[in-house]
């Protein structure tokens, strides 16, 4: 899908892909990444029915590049007759190849994201999709999985989970050369139990981690980000504690050097109709400056996946909307996290300073000899149904406590906006998608019609404050 600066669908498409495996909601996942010559790589699994593992049909990790005007350049398929292989993260290398990290397993039964018998898994492809590598980490008695990749100075450090001799889950790192040999690995003591995400800040690491693992139902008040030096020691670590169980999602640097994260917010693990999603900041130093959550109170649920800060310091967010059916939502936040037309308000989770101890430990490691091959797919054309927030206000959720019912029409409009509040007086506060303010009027009645004839075209936000403090934001368009 591709969206102008203010959201609108300009372009959809699909690939279709028979047999794609779809055993729970993780799974479903489509995994992509932006390369440096205007393509992107996609990763998902497939399922190979002319195999049969344990529980299921035998699962593949296939590669996709495509280019911005949705054309496929290749696509190739990475399996072994005997395992499933699942992607859980990919990233595009400096040499133009790909690098893709997951686990490979003898079985997935559908109630469990991972099989008892997973290893975690690593595999390096050229600029076409051909394999160059593919190895696998594991230390029984547990799961193993490998969850991130980022690209250092002489080859590449993953990060996920492991276990230790009696089970318990510890979060690893490990990084390998260019040629995939084994350079160092290191595990981290509570509570850094999965690292979910890693990130490159200069010669430092940074890792977002949950305090329960990925998989089951153990999940946690809290998440950790971990700062580690080039050799995975620890640096700092904080603990960020919240009222309700969250999962951690996302990391990325920020313009001013400190972090934002992405995550959910959930009362049962995946729950489909509970979760909502959280975005915090910190220094970097990782000390809490804000954290919003993006709900509402009813049972509708949120996932979010992607995130990305612009130069103006706004933030793009992709992800999942729960209403009885899944839909892709993409909303973009001011340098706070503000959202105009989504539910949200404030968080104050509590944050703390954590002695961390990473320690030197050792995988058995395995060279696979898994195939690379080219399959026949084809790119079809999706009627994907823009839902615009503009138009049905906050995608049909409930509003905060804190807000009022507001009616703004037409929209979009060409000229005069009419405003209907159920007070007798409130102020309107008129922004432009930069979020420059241009235009603030009062009203001593339940109704305001206001002129912007005279403003250029394009998208704007209308606030609404009232005499005691509620507020409510909707955008509207201007054409």
């Amino acid at each position: 899908m591709l969206l102008d600066s203010v959201g609108n669908i300009l372009r959809t498409q699909a690939l279709h892909m028979p047999n794609f495996f779809a055993a729970s909601a993780w799974e479903e996942r489509i995994i992509a990444d932006p390369t440096s010559d205007s393509t992107f790589i996609v990763a998902n699994a497939y399922v190979d029915t002319s195999f049969h593992c344990a529980f299921s049909d035998k699962s593949d990790i296939v590669l996709t590049k495509i280019d911005f005007q949705g054309n496929i350049v290749w696509v190739k398929s990475i399996g072994n007759p005997t395992h499933h292989l699942m992607p859980v993260s990919v990233k595009t290398t400096n040499d133009k190849g790909v690098i893709v990290v997951g686990f490979r397993s003898d079985s997935i039964d559908g109630t469990s994201t991972v099989g008892a018998d997973a290893t975690g898994y690593v595999a390096k492809t050229d600029s076409t999709g051909k394999l160059i590598w593919s190895k696998g980490f594991d230390r029984q008695p547990g799961v193993d999985r490998l969850n991130a990749a980022v690209e250092t100075a002489g080859g590449f450090v993953l990060a996920g989970i492991t276990m230790d001799s009696v089970g318990n889950s510890m979060g690893c790192m490990i990084k390998v050369g260019r040629t995939g040999i084994t350079i160092w690995r290191k595990a981290y003591s509570d509570p850094v139990r999965d690292i979910q995400a890693l990130i490159r800040d200069n010669d430092f690491l940074v890792a977002l981690c949950n305090i329960g693992p990925f998989y089951g139902s153990q999940i946690s008040n809290d998440i950790t980000l971990l700062k580690t030096d080039s050799n995975g020691v620890v640096v700092w670590a904080k603990q960020l504690h919240f009222n309700d169980t969250v999962v951690g999602e996302y990391v990325i640097r920020a313009n001013d050097g400190g972090y934002i994260v992405l995550g959910y917010i959930a009362n049962d693990y995946h729950s489909s109709d509970s979760n909502k999603c959280f975005l915090l900041k910190t220094d970097s130093a990782g000390n809490l400056q804000w954290c919003r959550r993006i709900g509402d109170y009813s049972n509708y649920g949120y996932w979010g996946h992607s995130l990305q800060q612009l130069s103006n310091g706004d933030l793009l967010v992709s992800g999942e909307y729960y209403n009885s059916t899944r839909v892709l939502f993409c909303f973009r936040t001011d340098s706070l996290g503000i959202c105009p037309g989504l539910c949200e308000w404030s968080d104050t989770p509590t944050g703390s300073s954590l002695t961390v101890v990473g320690s030197d430990i050792t995988f058995p490691e395995e060279i696979y000899a898994d195939s690379s091959v080219a399959l026949a797919f084809s790119l079809v054309s999706d009627s994907l149904r823009s839902v615009d927030s503009c138009s049905v206000g906050y995608l049909g959720l409930s509003d905060p406590v804190t807000s009022i019912p507001v009616n703004l029409y037409p929209n979009p409009t060409a000229d005069f906006l009419n405003i209907e509040v159920t007070v007798n007086t409130f102020k309107v506060e008129v922004r432009n998608v930069f979020g420059a303010l241009v235009l603030v009027q009062g009203s001593t009645g339940s109704n305001l019609k206001i002129d912007m004839g005279r403003f250029p075209r394009g998208f704007y936000t209308c606030s609404v404050r009232t005499l005691d403090g509620r507020m409510k934001t909707l955008g509207f368009i201007l054409r």
